[in-house]
């Protein structure tokens, strides 16, 4: 036979009737495993790269890429200069520019960074205090400026009192509002007692992420409202243009600096959180990946139940001259066809799923009442969905391949048919 015939008769086989009940539901079953196994990685590919796409671009916005500090005790600088308060001495402006100047900077600021007990009306919770230059972040339009918002940098440098920018989720946790006061109760050495100061809330941080659970913003000068607090800088954080470059970039950036500076980079914070969404990938995968290879092995018995119905049909191909290898082609592009629809299908679901699952997983909150994720035990409070059209494609392509390679064991069957025997009880 040509092979426009054997298409023929594979898409004939195909679409045609069996039979057998079982067999047409064996058929079913097998291309509704695919349609779900393929639908189902495209959706979980979507997720697991909405995470990592988050984190890089919303958490690691928030989160210093380098961190370059100063021991409180450390010398530094050719003039001797003594940081006795944990800050970077006079000359941090000069380490900007020195460290702006690197090819693969992308910004740098000054800092100051405590961790601190927020109260309000008998409730305490611990968290951060970031204190900042809010206009030098406006002003270099940065990735931070624009996680926290322009209006809210705006609203922390007009504040001729100072104020802080409270997480949502803590202000939350505080029953605090706009407007209302809360106490920031710093740790201090030896017996010396907590000492702080009341701050106004200037507005809400809602990023998304979990640092809404624990952070508090606020102006280097709005420290002074907190007893023996120094309000210089504690160091310069510098966001990178590749974050997996930052040990590399960071190591480079200290060699330029005065001895005495510490360099921290975001792997050593948030690195375990980057290898779990990794992990998590790699074994949801795998998960659904076997669950589409075995849709795929079920093509195995729907076509050893085609060619028993059709033996006869095949046993007269044999007996009008097809060869073997003609007809097991046949039943290896009825395969192949199986799973060219089932994968197809199964695609165009999981891209529609993966387009609307942010709204879907809202609307499923909406109804359940329920919170899928919580910033306080997930990175981010929603499910993220970063669909890639050509990993789409290559999950079709992976069912495809499945299918045509579990139809082998059928049309290799076929073709050692004996078609004497099947003719003397057929007809």
């Amino acid at each position: 036979m040509n092979l426009a015939l054997e298409f023929t008769l594979a898409v004939r086989y195909s679409l045609g009737q069996q039979r057998s009940r079982g067999g047409r539901f064996i058929t079913m079953l097998a291309v509704l495993g695919l349609v779900l196994g393929t639908a189902l990685l495209i959706a979980v590919f979507a997720v697991m790269n909405g995470f990592e796409r988050e984190m890089r671009e919303r958490i690691l916005a928030l989160v210093p890429h380098i961190r370059l500090e100063v021991a409180g005790a450390a010398r530094v600088g050719p003039g001797e200069l003594v940081a006795g308060d944990g800050g970077i001495g006079a000359e941090w402006r000069g380490w900007m520019r020195q460290i702006s100047a690197h090819p693969q900077v992308r910004s740098v600021s000054p800092y100051r960074e405590l961790t601190v007990l927020y109260r309000h009306r008998g409730r305490v919770e611990p968290g951060i205090l970031f204190a900042l230059d809010s206009e030098h972040e406006a002003g270099q339009q940065t990735a931070f400026a624009r996680a926290v918002g322009g209006e809210l940098l705006a609203r922390l440098h007009r504040a001729p009192g100072g104020g802080v920018i409270l997480g949502r989720g803590l202000a939350e946790r505080l029953g605090l509002a706009v407007g209302e006061r809360v106490r920031v109760l710093v740790f201090g050495e030896g017996r010396g007692a907590l000492r702080g100061a009341s701050f106004p809330i200037l507005g809400l941080l809602r990023s998304g992420t979990e640092l809404d659970q624990s952070l508090g913003l606020v102006h280097f000068a709005g420290l002074a409202a907190i007893p023996r607090q120094a309000t210089g800088p504690a160091g310069l954080r510098v966001q990178v243009d590749e974050v997996f470059a930052a040990r590399a970039v960071g190591r480079e950036l200290r060699a330029g600096l005065p001895a005495g500076f510490a360099l921290e980079t975001w792997q050593q914070r948030y690195g375990n959180l980057y290898e779990a969404i990794e992990m998590s990938r790699s074994l949801v995968s795998l998960i659904v990946l076997l669950i589409l290879a075995i849709a795929a092995f079920n093509l195995v018995a729907t076509l050893m139940i085609a060619a028993a119905d059709r033996q006869g049909e095949v046993a007269m191909l044999k007996a009008l001259g097809a060869g073997p290898a003609s007809l097991a082609r046949v039943f290896a592009l009825q395969g192949l066809l199986t799973g060219l629809a089932g994968g197809v299908a199964g695609g165009v679901l999981g891209v529609i799923l993966a387009l609307n699952l942010r709204e879907l997983a809202a609307a499923v909150q909406a109804w359940a009442g329920v919170q899928l994720l919580d910033s306080a035990v997930y990175p981010i409070d929603y499910l993220p969905a970063d669909l890639h059209w050509g990993q789409a494609a290559a999950i079709v392509g992976v069912a495809v391949v499945l299918s045509g390679l579990a139809a082998l064991y059928p049309a290799g069957r076929v073709a050692r048919l004996a078609p004497a025997q099947v003719l003397r009880y057929e007809y």
